[in-house]
Parts: C-alpha cells; structure tokens; sequence
C-alpha cells in the first residue's frame, strides 16, 4: 500500500486537474478564458512542485535546545502548570523534548 500510495496521489491531482479543465472550456454560461486556463495549469504545476516537495525533503530533526527547561526540572508527560501553560513531553528513548505528535518512526528508524 506504501508504494503505490504517492503514485496514487499524482494520478488524483492528474485526474482532478486536467479532465476539469477541458470539462469547463465547454460549460456554459462562460467557458474559461486563456488566462484562466494558464493561471489553473500554474497553480496545477505549483500543486505537483508542493506534493513533491513535501514526499522527498527531509523532514529534519529537532534542535538541541527544543526543552531544555524542561529536562532541568525532570518532567515526564504532560501537565497543566499554574500559569496555563503545558510541559513539555520528555521522551524516554532518546532522553530528549519530545515535540506535541511526535513519534518515532518504525520505517527510518529516527
């Protein structure tokens, strides 16, 4: 399911994009105009330059100095303090802040 799940979305952003276009040239009561079609097949190309961007770049890791606070106090978990604000999670594994949704992955194994 993995690799055939980016294929998958090219070909809905393919699908999506084009068949409507050629599908809106022909509606009334107006047709698209040239502009229209050369700003749609932009923002078409900038939505493929994004998805691609966003499978293949490196998602980084986080800063050192992301909780250190927080590991000088030794909090695990998170908790309410009295100004509102909440604690950051301390991660076990990597003895270090934890990000909110942040997890480790079984794949890259980071």
């Amino acid at each position: 399911l993995n690799q055939i799940a980016v294929p998958g979305v090219y070909l809905l952003i393919f699908f999506l994009g084009y068949p409507s276009q050629i599908l809106f040239c022909y509606l009334d009561p107006a047709p698209l105009t040239r502009n229209e079609l050369y700003i749609s097949n932009v923002v078409l190309v900038l939505i493929y330059i994004t998805y691609t961007k966003s499978v293949f770049v490196d998602p980084g890791t986080i800063p050192k100095s992301f909780g250190q606070d927080d590991k000088k106090e030794h909090e695990i978990g998170s908790e309410r303090r009295g100004d509102g604000l909440k604690r950051t999670k301390w991660c076990r594994k990597c003895d270090a802040a934890k990000p909110p949704r942040a997890h480790h992955c079984k794949e890259c194994k980071r």
